[in-house]
């Protein structure tokens, strides 16, 4: 009858008089199970069973509690509009399986759909179509979801497809009226910008991963064109709030910016960087084949908004002259970098407030739909504090929306194995081309920082398909690549400024511009200047991969003695860099190139005995790659 209070009464005096018997244990469980106390309940059934260890209705009813309470839990936080929560409740019973699976599978559909997520709610109706072809409702949530991601011929079909199964079902009339021709729809381009702006910070990747499975190729131009527009509005609008509150001024002051300290003293600007790629392989075949280990984003968002405090409030951050106590690449001071192996640089992290961090306790300023503006949590006690309410809180919305840029641009650009993986680094290329003329205000970078993303990002892209588009001009891997050069400062951030020149180098290799053995030699010079970071004491993996690299470019260049001298180097120190046989069968071909086209320079009448020699030592170098190139495992590299 539904009055579990009374029943817990009368089982609780039942177990007075009969505390062994397991169906007065049984209904205590169920009170408890009613009232919403599950834990209270698995503890009363547990206690049955160790009176009656065998007894089928306990042991069912401690496995159903399971799905029991996971449903109540995820219905009420439904109810309560706490969609996130509700997610989780439904994940869990999903995980359980059982009969109530479907059920708990489309109501995750419905919960991700409310909660603005609809490329989650549509793997769940189609996980539920595939599993449960004759339930409607999954018909039902995956055509919302295909409409909600503005795929409208997508979600007709899903309807046509549940009418042969249940012509007459009144929810799909109702869709069928949604999915008419002519009906007004966002288009997917719009809903895809707006999704990954909205969703939180921590699920950034495993959103735009869901996306990369949907988007095409014809989606290309409108996002990228909506992505651009939307930065605009941003900048737009902390434009005008600042002109509102007439300190434009006072605020890039007050948040750290000093475009003459930036370009000057780069000891005090912001660089933060999870990662900055090396740019160099030891691999001969793809020997700069991925930049920091394939799309690691040269952009690190793992850290705290400059000028947020402990509290959540604005705090004006001064920078002084010199700036000596802040660093290249954040405000916090970071631990020694250490340098790792091959295609990465160790760089500090520091964290972001969704990651609660300093106080900032799970606040994520990501969760406000369109960017609502998050309120100050502390009460102001100065007296001298002249800034108004107002004022505070466009402040909080300024470094909301530039944090959110950031953290978009930094997850597009580290999607490394993305089906769509062009568009996402063009993404990124034009977020942080927008952002460039901010640099050093609130979360955004510095100018050295930004010219490194984008010199990465444009090499990057050079190994991509490249889909035509006016938004972004020509190549610029070298110009911006020789700007992070000339900002880094060696002597503070070492590591980074080897990155640039090795990246440098990388783009000077592969640029189709000028003539090739002047880009070339200029490759040579970045190579050589970095290896005043990496040596072989501090770096040994990266001293013989760039000896290593060098002597390419000089055979190459018809330059084969310096070229010898320098895969020598190398292949003296291959031990110390851990290198395997495949490293040392690609070196023993470079060498052998150094020596044998040498003798294409050489007097066939006068050095007919350096002529023999290079031959020999040639041939030798090239057996020494047979030994590793078998047939069986490098059929190309054997022939």
């Amino acid at each position: 009858t539904g009055f579990y209070e009374a029943a817990l009464v009368d089982a609780q005096k039942a177990l007075l008089v009969c505390p062994k018997y397991p169906v007065v244990h049984m209904r205590i469980g169920a009170a408890h199970e009613g009232m919403g106390d599950f834990t209270a309940a698995e503890h009363a059934y547990h206690q049955g069973l160790r009176y009656s260890q065998d007894n089928k209705k306990l042991l069912k009813a401690l496995e159903d509690i399971k799905v029991t309470k996971y449903r109540y839990m995820g219905q009420h936080a439904m109810r309560d509009g706490n969609h996130k929560e509700a997610i989780q409740a439904f994940t869990r019973g999903v995980e359980l399986g059982g009969v109530s699976l479907s059920w708990f599978i489309c109501s995750r559909s419905k919960a991700n759909l409310l909660s603005g997520d609809p490329v989650s709610a549509l793997e769940d109706g189609e996980r539920c179509i595939l599993e449960f072809n004759t339930l409607i409702e999954g018909h039902e949530h995956k055509a919302e979801a295909l409409i909600a991601m503005g795929d409208m011929p997508g979600a007709r079909a899903t309807v046509q497809n549940a009418l042969r199964i249940d012509e007459a079902h009144e929810g799909l009339q109702i869709l069928v009226m949604k999915t008419e021709e002519g009906k007004k729809h966002v288009p997917t381009p719009r809903v895809f910008v707006k999704h990954i702006f909205v969703c939180e910070q921590a699920r950034l990747s495993e959103i735009l991963a869901k996306w990369d499975k949907r988007l095409l190729p014809v989606h290309y131009k409108g996002i990228l064109e909506f992505w651009k527009k939307r930065i605009e509005e941003m900048k737009t609008e902390n434009d005008r709030s600042m002109s509102r509150t007439s300190s434009s001024s006072s605020l890039a002051s007050n948040m750290g910016r000093d475009d003459g300290a930036i370009s000057g003293r780069l000891s005090s600007a912001v660089l933060s960087m999870k990662r900055i790629p090396s740019a160099v392989s030891l691999k001969r075949s793809k020997s700069i084949s991925r930049p920091g280990g394939g799309g690691t984003s040269p952009l690190g968002h793992g850290r705290q908004a400059p000028g947020l405090s402990r509290q959540g409030t604005f705090q004006v951050s001064k920078q002084g002259g010199g700036g000596s106590s802040r660093n290249l690449f954040g405000r916090v001071k970071p631990e020694a970098n250490n340098i790792g192996r091959v295609g990465s640089v160790g760089i500090h992290n520091v964290r972001t407030p969704s990651q609660g961090g300093d106080g900032q306790e799970g606040k994520d300023y990501r969760t406000a739909s369109s960017f609502t503006v998050v309120p100050s949590v502390s009460s102001r006690t100065s007296e001298n504090d002249e800034e108004s309410e107002v004022e505070l809180d466009l402040k909080e919305m300024l470094i909301m929306n530039l944090q959110a840029i950031l953290d978009c641009c930094h997850a597009c650009y580290t999607l490394s194995k993305a089906r769509n993986r062009t568009l996402f680094v063009d993404m990124a290329i034009i977020g942080w081309t927008l952002l460039h003329p901010l640099s050093g205000l609130g979360p955004v970078p510095s100018h050295a920082a930004l010219a490194l993303c984008l010199g990465f990002a444009f090499l990057e892209r050079r190994k991509l398909p490249v889909f035509p588009t006016k938004l972004i001009e020509r190549d610029q891997a070298v110009p911006w690549l020789l700007d992070a050069t000339r900002l880094v400062d060696k002597s503070s951030h070492p590591s980074q400024w080897a990155a640039a020149h090795s990246g440098l180098a990388e783009a000077y290799k592969t640029e189709k511009r000028g003539e090739e053995v002047d880009n070339m030699l200029a490759a040579v010079r970045n190579y050589t200047a970095s290896l005043e970071v990496y040596t072989l004491v501090t770096a040994p993996s990266r001293f013989v991969t760039v000896h290593h690299e060098i002597g390419r470019l000089f055979v190459k260049a018809g330059q084969c003695p310096k070229a010898q001298m320098h895969m020598k180097l190398a292949m003296a120190h291959l031990v110390e860099a851990k290198a395997d046989e495949a490293d040392f069968a690609e070196m023993s071909c470079t060498m052998a190139d150094a020596f044998w086209r040498e003798v294409e320079t050489l007097d066939q009448v006068r050095q007919t005995e350096k002529i023999r020699g290079n031959t020999r030592i040639a041939l030798q170098h090239y057996e020494n790659a047979l030994d590793v190139y078998r047939v069986q495992d490098y059929p190309i590299e054997f022939v």
